[in-house]
């Protein structure tokens, strides 16, 4: 339903949609609501009934009074048709006691129906208690065993139940064998990872390193075609340094020796010839360490293995032995290697010798070894022993015969459990027959009116919020009307001289019950409209306002339109939930810049209020988004006057400390230094961005810019 807004100076917009069945619509006084009122009843009187709320004001007619329902004639017929109907009611519903005395527990000791069923019930109850009780002894007992185990240590109560159907007698002899079987020990052979060795590779390589030697960088004459010599020097260079005192000569090692040393040891292919070998060398060490622990532990192996591991042992220690040997001819030779003259190549004979063959031999018998059926063989032979000593249990308890007892009982609690729920299907049925006639009963009152049915259901709401009650009247012509009587004094007072809230509130329950003439004969779809139900006056009168409107929009039918609009955000808010599909129903913001209305659509959550006080941030959020040649930065100041009063209100703060650490501050934001209409007050030509820095301002300096971010979002004010 589109209204056209082109003609109407108050609004930015063209037209405003209101497209779904539920419409809400929040704006403050003077952003327009009375006047999409005024036209949302133009455009919607040609497609509906209209019935707008506009307060008391509106609905009092003639002579300052609320005239009453419409007095329809009195039907003798239809009411002696009722009574008829209501003695048809009374007279199932004795066919219901007489059967409910049946079903249900007696208030004496007389037997009936439900007191069979019970006393069975209780029977079976008992019994099967027992049984459960059985079960977790025996299994109990089942688990205590441990000479030998045959359960596993969480044995309970369900694993007794589910292996009861194996139950089996078992004679001596077997008994004793699977005990003997049971107490095996099983034995688990641990992998060996033998090293994985190519000699005829390794010696390729050593040759090669013995091959190998480098050039002299620094000639020492003293040391020329002597190794002993260069060995004994290098060791000397590395123990000491210049200015010492040398070890074995006892003279002072002079700088110039010294360096002439460190030059010729340390040059850069010498070092890394020198490391290369000492890779090596850690290499067969390494090699020979892990040869020397590999153990074999025959405590592993079943004595069926043993003989086959005794021989595995044997081969390992002979090829062993001739690998350490070859190995540490290595480290021999690389230990007497001169880097700077060629050595001689190194021949062995039986450079074949590895352990592939004692490896694959070992995993054999490892793999035979561990896959020994004896682990599977004790658990059935515990499982047969379980078996045994549940059938044990069962015979002893006698469960078989005490199961077909339970059957038994049960058969028969089945037959009586039956007869109560025909009973109660029969119940049932007279109900559908009470609720047909209630319904027909209905149909006939609803062809009569009784002018005195919406004062009735306007007391039973107001009574616990007012000091008064609506009473119906008739002038002297016949016509009825509605005034009040005083609870405390019984006098009758003339409908207007009640409070504002009182009238509001009596206005809308009576608008209200008026809507319920459309429901009798539907011409047409309803379009309801309520402009501000609720007034400054009715903060005590809330809820009960947000119930009736509540429970209106419930029973609306499919084709009707309800539209709300309000000013007040706490009603806004509680009104809305439960409703807040952005999807199926229609939220409209009335947003005034001071010279128009914009109108703003939410779409999700995020965009509506929470709470009162986040529906200023968001009022400050809408107003600093507008352009410039649609607001004065001025009118910013009210809602951030609200905002600062109710942040410090809350945090037990002073509104002047908070103001006073920024310069301007005070002057713009303080609501009591002036009017708080006075928005153009010293303003010295600030710009809304201005406003909002100073604002941000206040509280960064009283150190509440967590605050301050969650309700000020950047990204979605730049």
């Amino acid at each position: 339903m589109k209204i056209d807004l082109s003609k109407e100076e108050l609004f930015y917009e063209n037209e405003i949609n209101f497209d779904k069945n539920l419409n809400f619509v929040f704006g403050k006084n003077g952003t327009g609501k009375s006047t999409l009122t005024k036209l949302l009843k133009e455009y919607g009187e040609q497609d509906y009934d209209v019935r707008v709320f506009q307060g008391f004001e509106n609905m009092v007619g003639e002579n300052n009074r609320l005239n009453a329902v419409i007095l329809g004639e009195e039907n003798n017929e239809i009411a002696q048709e009722v009574e008829i109907k209501k003695e048809d009611i009374k007279k199932k519903e004795e066919e219901i006691d007489k059967i409910n005395l049946e079903i249900k527990e007696p208030k004496d000791n007389s037997e009936n129906l439900w007191k069979k069923f019970e006393k069975i019930k209780k029977n079976i109850n008992q019994k099967n208690s027992q049984i459960q009780d059985f079960y977790t002894d025996s299994a109990a007992k089942i688990k205590k065993m441990t000479d030998p185990q045959i359960s596993k240590t969480t044995y309970n109560k369900n694993d007794f139940i589910s292996e009861k159907k194996n139950a089996k007698l078992l004679g001596e002899a077997d008994i004793k064998s699977l005990e003997k079987l049971i107490k095996t020990e099983v034995k688990t052979a641990q992998e060996i990872e033998f090293p994985s060795i190519n000699l005829q590779n390794e010696l390729e390589k050593i040759n090669s390193i013995l091959g190998k030697k480098v050039e002299e960088k620094v000639k020492i004459k003293r040391l020329e075609n002597n190794e002993e010599k260069r060995n004994f020097a290098k060791k000397g260079f590395h123990l000491h340094k210049a200015g010492e005192i040398c070890s074995f000569c006892g003279n002072i090692i002079e700088e110039k020796e010294y360096e002439e040393l460190k030059r010729y040891f340390l040059a850069d292919d010498i070092e890394e010839f020198q490391k290369e070998i000492e890779i090596f060398k850690d290499n067969y060490r390494k090699i020979i360490e892990n040869i020397e622990n590999i153990k074999f532990d025959k405590n592993n192996f079943y004595p069926n293995n043993i003989e086959g591991l005794t021989q595995i042992i044997e081969e390992y220690e002979v090829i062993k032995e001739g690998i350490i040997k070859i190995l540490k001819n290595f480290l021999e030779n690389l230990e007497k290697k001169d880097i700077f003259k060629e050595s001689e190549k190194i021949f062995i004979d039986n450079i074949s010798l590895n352990f592939n063959k004692i490896s694959k031999e070992y995993d054999d018998l490892v793999k035979s070894n561990n896959t020994s059926n004896l682990t599977k063989e004790k658990e059935n032979a515990k499982a047969n022993l379980r078996y045994h000593y549940i059938k044990l249990e069962l015979d002893n308890f006698k469960e078989e015969s005490k199961l077909a007892e339970i059957k038994n009982l049960e058969e028969e609690s089945a037959k009586y459990k039956t007869e109560i729920e025909n009973k109660l299907n029969e119940i049932t049925k007279i109900n559908n027959e009470i609720k047909k006639l209630n319904l027909e009963i209905s149909q006939l009152e609803a062809q009569t009116k009784n002018e005195k049915k919406l004062v009735e259901n306007i007391n039973k709401k107001i009574k616990h919020y007012t000091s008064f009650e609506l009473v119906h009247k008739e002038d002297t012509e016949g016509e009825g009307f509605y005034s009040v009587k005083c609870l405390r004094t019984n006098e009758d007072r003339d409908i207007t001289q009640i409070s504002t809230g009182e009238k509001n509130i009596i206005a809308l329950l009576y608008f209200i019950e008026k809507l319920n003439e459309i429901n009798e004969v539907r011409a047409r779809n309803k379009l309801i409209i309520f402009d501000d139900p609720m007034n400054s006056n009715d903060d005590t009168m809330q809820y009960l306002i947000i119930e009736e409107l509540t429970n209106l929009i419930k029973n609306l039918d499919k084709n009707d339109k309800f539209i709300v609009m309000t000013h007040n955000v706490h009603f806004y808010i509680n009104l809305k939930y439960r409703k807040e599909n952005y999807n199926n129903n229609t939220f409209i913001r009335l947003v005034s810049d001071s010279k128009k209305t914009k109108i703003n659509y939410i779409k999700n959550k995020d965009e509506d209020f929470k709470t009162s006080y986040k529906g200023l941030w968001n009022e400050i959020s809408i107003l600093f988004a507008l352009p410039y040649c649609d607001i004065n930065p001025a009118i910013l100041l009210n809602p951030i006057r609200r905002i600062i009063e109710t942040y410090v209100n809350f945090n037990g703060l002073e509104q002047s400390d908070f103001l006073s650490k920024v310069e301007g501050a005070k002057k713009f934001f303080d609501v009591n230094s002036h009017s708080i209409d006075d928005l153009e007050a010293d303003l010295n030509g600030k710009s809304k961005e201005n406003i909002i820095e100073i604002f941000k301002e206040c509280f960064e300096k009283n150190n509440s810019m967590e605050h301050l971010k969650k309700f000020w979002k950047e990204e979605n004010n730049k």
